[in-house]
Order: C-alpha cells, then sequence, then structure tokens
C-alpha cells in the first residue's frame, strides 16, 4: 500500500510550465542586491542628469544658437542608464554559472529553451519597468524647471512623445542583447568586458580610425552600430542625429536586429552546450 501511495506521489508532480520558469526568474532577480543597486543608480542617473540638465537649460540656451529640444534633456541620462541595465542583463544568466546554482537550475528545468527564454522575459520587463519609471520621474522632476524657463515638455507633440519613450525601449533592447551575450560569454567580466565594448568603445574606436583615416566607407558603417543607430529613436528636430542618418524607428529597428541576432545565438549556443 505504501509503495503504491508513493508511485502515485512521484507520478503525480506537478509539470515545470513557462509560466512556473519565469515566476523562479523573477524570484532570483529581485532578490539579488545587485537588481535593487542597478535599479537604483538608473533612476539617480536618469533623473540626477535630467534635473540637472533643466536647471542649465537658460544658461545653455542663452550661448547656443539653437535651442536644446526639452525631450533631449530628459533622456539624456539615457548614454549612462544603458551601461547598468547591460549589466543587469548579463549578470542575469553569468551570476548562476559563478555561483554554480546553473547545474540545479537545468535539472530541475532540463529544456533549456525554456530557462533562457524565461530569462529574458524577466529581464525584458523588468527593465522596460525601471526605465519607464525612471522617465516618468525624471519627467515629474524636470518639467516644473523646464515650465519657468518656457521650455516644458509638450506631451502633444509626437515627436518628444517618441523621443521619451524611445528611451525605454532602447534601454530594455540594451539590456535584452546582454542576455545573450552573458548566455554565450557565461563569464561575468567578460560579458560585461562585451556589452561595454559594443555600447561604448566600439563607436569611441570607429570616430578614432575615422578622423585619422577620412574612409568615408567607415562613417557609413558607424551609424548602423547598435547604440550609434538605436539612439536614433531620441532625436528631436534632427538636432542631435547621434551620427546616423537613419530615422528614428528605423534606428530602432537596427537595435533590435542586433539583440535578435545575439538572443538567437544565445539559444542555439545554451541548447547545444554541456554546462
Amino acid at each position: 500500500m505504501t509503495a503504491v501511495t508513493e508511485q502515485r506521489t512521484i507520478g503525480s508532480r506537478p509539470r515545470l510550465t513557462y509560466p512556473h520558469l519565469v515566476r523562479s526568474e523573477w524570484i532570483k532577480l529581485r532578490t539579488v542586491r545587485s537588481t535593487v543597486w542597478i535599479g537604483t543608480t538608473t533612476l539617480g542617473v536618469m533623473v540626477g542628469i535630467a534635473a540637472l540638465l533643466a536647471w542649465g537649460i537658460k544658461g545653455i540656451a542663452d550661448t547656443s544658437e539653437q535651442p536644446i529640444p526639452s525631450a533631449t534633456i530628459l533622456t539624456a541620462g539615457v548614454t549612462l542608464a544603458q551601461l547598468a541595465l547591460g549589466v543587469l542583463g548579463a549578470i542575469a544568466v553569468t551570476s548562476e554559472y559563478a555561483n554554480g546554482s546553473m547545474r540545479s537550475t537545468l535539472a530541475a528545468a532540463p529544456r533549456r529553451s525554456g530557462v533562457l527564454g524565461a530569462k529574458a522575459f524577466v529581464v525584458g520587463v523588468t527593465t522596460l519597468a525601471i526605465a519607464t519609471v525612471s522617465t516618468v520621474l525624471a519627467f515629474l522632476v524636470s518639467q516644473p524647471i523646464l515650465t519657468s524657463e518656457g521650455t516644458a515638455i509638450d506631451l502633444a507633440d509626437g515627436e518628444q512623445v517618441r523621443a521619451v519613450l524611445g528611451g525605454a525601449l532602447y534601454l530594455t533592447l540594451v539590456a535584452l542583447f546582454s542576455v545573450g551575450i552573458g548566455a554565450i560569454v557565461r563569464h561575468t567580466a567578460g560579458a560585461i568586458c562585451v556589452v561595454v565594448g559594443v555600447f561604448f568603445a566600439l563607436p569611441v574606436l570607429f570616430q578614432i580610425v575615422q578622423a585619422i583615416l577620412g574612409l568615408d566607407w567607415l562613417a557609413r558603417i558607424y551609424g548602423y552600430l547598435p547604440s550609434v543607430a538605436g539612439q536614433q529613436v531620441m532625436t528631436v528636430g534632427g538636432s542631435g542625429g547621434f551620427g546616423s542618418s537613419l530615422d528614428p524607428w528605423a534606428g530602432l529597428a537596427v537595435l533590435a536586429g542586433y539583440t535578435a541576432l545575439s538572443l538567437t545565438a544565445a539559444f542555439i549556443v545554451f541548447g547545444r552546450r554541456d554546462d
């Protein structure tokens, strides 16, 4: 009788579904101290830079031939925030390799594509939430200052709204790109180096080589780099350009393509590798 009961208990064990994997990955992400620090850093950078630029907009406007669009001030912190959220995306995968818990994860959920998919989903939603909250707070802090200077953000202006919302989408794609890199590299320091290299060092390297050699074709390639193309979505009135001739949504689509390639390669490598 006892043997039959044990067999029924084992046979009735609940199947691990994708929602279960998502819940598990969410628990892992929110209970890690680094997630809190990264979220706080992102919020501080986005709000702090927007507030500082809003306070200084009058002096900047007095010495500039062209007024600085308010939406550009609101998204000025994205350049630094992408580093923090890129790290979040990478360590969401690499931290499990570092502490050895990846073996336990894969033992509980042998379907590797589901594990990586759940990680990417949780990181994407979390990043979008952090970026959105940071943008909203940056707006609430800077809008009164900009209003006093007569340069308030016009929510009826589709171009400004697109730039602000595009900043949150850009940060989300950066984090998802980093998830793919983390799954491929498996090492925290290595993955972070790749992310920093792609989004920070590579554009600078292209600019230096272009300035020295003056190659036109190199300048055209520069406009299709992930960070350069993706940040086009935050341009207003052609004021920034970020060094690319792509349209705003086309630039974001280029970054989305890089992200898709990163995740596709990660799914292939993660599924075939013996971790």
